[in-house]
């Protein structure tokens, strides 16, 4: 996009004869900030939304997006950002940046609602699939399904503690309901292999897990599965430690695992 625009220049268009094109390439830009904004949301939520409130618009999911680019509807005000999205850190001696003082939290938003989840039913619907009742806390009870691996079958069974993905679309498998993705390490070398990310047994359903160093955001839209999911930087570390951008998944100071799945596999 920023090719796009310098090679374009709307800036010199200055002729009462070029307003036009001016007014269509800064529509046009405008637009495609509104995409990448939506595109960016999962990732970035806190950036996102002040990009969407400066465009005086709410977001959607994606596939409500024209992509004609007339989601931006004419008399809309633009606001002026308060200041730059993505300033330069400058760092000291120790690495800290300027924002940082004295016993500063942690400044990351984890862009997923990840939640501890207690089976409370488990069925076989089809061959390979398992239809699990699930507490979330808060007395709320969601319906999962899941396909069945030859490593992960005989886990999901009533009362074990699973993680659950929340943040996510309802969707429908073979014609059963799915209100939560189950999240597993995935490893494919030396042999395929599926495996529950485990959380200690002591941690209560409904409660928040993070990466460490992250903090949970106040609300979320829900993710793209599909799309997105695949690509957050999660990974399985040594011992079956599941890492995001490098920092260990935790409930309660507790690491997340994967049993018996190699370092460097996946989560999905």
């Amino acid at each position: 996009m920023n090719k796009w625009l310098y090679d374009l220049a709307p800036w010199k268009l200055k002729e009462t004869k070029e307003e036009e094109r001016r007014s269509r390439i800064i529509r046009t830009l405008l637009e495609g900030i509104l995409y990448l904004a939506h595109v960016y949301l999962p990732f970035t939520p806190r950036a996102a939304n002040k990009i969407l409130s400066a465009l005086g618009a709410a977001s959607v999911p994606l596939e409500e997006l024209d992509y004609h680019y007339t989601n931006l509807k004419p008399g809309s005000d633009i606001a002026a950002m308060d200041r730059v999205l993505f300033e330069k850190l400058a760092l000291d001696a120790a690495g800290a940046s300027e924002e940082e003082g004295e016993g500063a939290g942690p400044s990351k938003v984890f862009p997923l609602d990840i939640r501890v989840g207690e089976v409370k039913e488990a069925t076989l619907v089809e061959e390979t699939l398992q239809l699990l009742k699930v507490d979330v806390g808060d007395g709320r009870t969601l319906q999962v399904v899941t396909r069945l691996h030859a490593s992960s079958l005989e886990r999901c069974c009533e009362g074990k503690k699973i993680c659950l993905l929340l943040n996510v679309n309802e969707t429908t498998f073979q014609g059963h309901r799915s209100e939560a993705m189950l999240l597993c390490g995935q490893q494919s070398k030396p042999t395929k292999a599926y495996a529950l990310l485990q959380p200690p047994s002591p941690a209560a359903p409904g409660q928040v897990i993070l990466p460490k160093g992250f903090t949970a955001a106040s609300s979320l839209p829900p993710i793209d599965v599909r799309k997105d999911f695949s690509r957050l930087p999660f990974k399985i570390g040594d011992d079956g430690v599941v890492f995001y951008s490098g920092s260990p998944v935790m409930v309660e100071q507790v690491a997340i695992v994967a049993h018996g799945i190699a370092k460097g596999s996946k989560v999905v």
